[in-house]
């Protein structure tokens, strides 16, 4: 049988998904979910940390929960990076994503895009939504990585998030297993 608190985060994901909760809207307030659940404030808060970790919702201290902006593309987060747009997706189209933050330029891609936003323009980074898979390597990878087709290779896909969960960056890149390694430190 699955656990209390994912049947309730996948009713939660359904009304996000149909829009009974809108985009930017906050949702209920933990009470007024654990009472219509008939559930403790516990299992509502585990089931707002499943949501915020699918990168459907995310919370604002003495305010409340959000849904976010974007939410129907990370309902369907497997879709590969080309069909999301983040602020700073690509180089390819560079005209574009300069268009997309404020006084943005290319000094500032080939720097720290982090810095300008948050020294500069003033706005504050809310948290990511991270994927990391190992696999096999592809064409790209042995030809880019060097590496053998036996080789694992690590895989991570994110994005990054102002803090009124608007995306500013989409990552989708590959590791050799012997070149690093990823630290994930959680303060929560």
């Amino acid at each position: 049988m699955t656990a209390k608190y994912l049947q309730i985060a996948r009713e939660i994901k359904k009304r996000i998904i149909s829009q009974q909760y809108p985009a930017s809207a906050p949702l209920p307030d933990q009470f007024a979910l654990a009472a219509e659940f008939s559930t403790s404030r516990m299992t509502i808060q585990q089931a707002m940390r499943q949501l915020i970790v699918e990168g459907l919702i995310y919370t604002r201290k003495g305010q409340g929960t959000f849904v976010r902006k974007n939410f129907l593309q990370l309902s369907q987060w497997e879709l590969p990076g080309s069909d999301y747009f983040g602020a700073t997706k690509t180089w390819e189209h560079l005209g574009e994503v300069v268009g997309l933050v404020p006084g943005l330029t290319k000094s500032h891609l080939e720097g720290s895009v982090f810095r300008y936003v948050q020294e500069t323009l003033g706005l504050k980074l809310m948290g990511s939504y991270r994927v990391v898979r190992a696999m096999k390597p592809g064409e790209l990878d042995k030809q880019h990585l060097h590496c053998e087709p036996t080789d694992p290779v690590l895989e991570v896909e994110q994005v990054i998030y102002l803090e009124d969960g608007t995306p500013l960056e989409y990552a989708h890149c590959h590791y050799r297993y012997d070149h690093g390694g990823i630290i994930l430190v959680n303060n929560g």
